[in-house]
């Protein structure tokens, strides 16, 4: 996630931790498939849910109520600007093709995660709707 996020505060001045919340959401849906026993771990612990699902629910709920819930568009991102960060990422992390994670995420993952983050004003039907498919 941090990978993602450095162009973003590198590019547009952003704080990194308000770079994160703005990523957060988007690469938790995207890469529910490899965090989920992690998620349901966290979600017990810290919210009292076991469900994955509800726990990705439970930090947007968490960032809206500590007023850190911004898409991308809200930071004053521009969408063409997601194929530049990728790149910046991809050369972070010292490949061509893919970021380094618990599985890699390649280029049109990447694209993708930013895409989802770019706006968060239906966050929670993205959520449910992401997790229907």
């Amino acid at each position: 996630m941090h990978r993602l996020e450095h162009p973003i505060s590198g590019m547009y001045g952003i704080a990194h931790g308000r770079g994160l919340s703005a990523i957060m959401p988007a690469y938790l849906i995207y890469t529910f498939d490899i965090h989920k026993d992690r998620l349901a771990t966290f979600g017990k612990m810290v919210f009292g849910v076991a469900n994955p699902r509800e726990t990705i629910l439970k930090i947007v709920e968490w960032l809206k109520k500590v007023e850190a819930l911004n898409g991308l568009k809200d930071l004053g991102v521009k969408r063409d600007s997601f194929e530049l960060f990728t790149e910046s990422a991809l050369r972070d992390d010292g490949n061509k093709d893919f970021i380094r994670a618990k599985r890699p995420l390649y280029r049109d993952e990447i694209l993708k995660i930013y895409e989802l983050a770019y706006d968060y004003s239906d966050i929670e039907k993205k959520i449910w709707n992401f997790f229907s498919v």
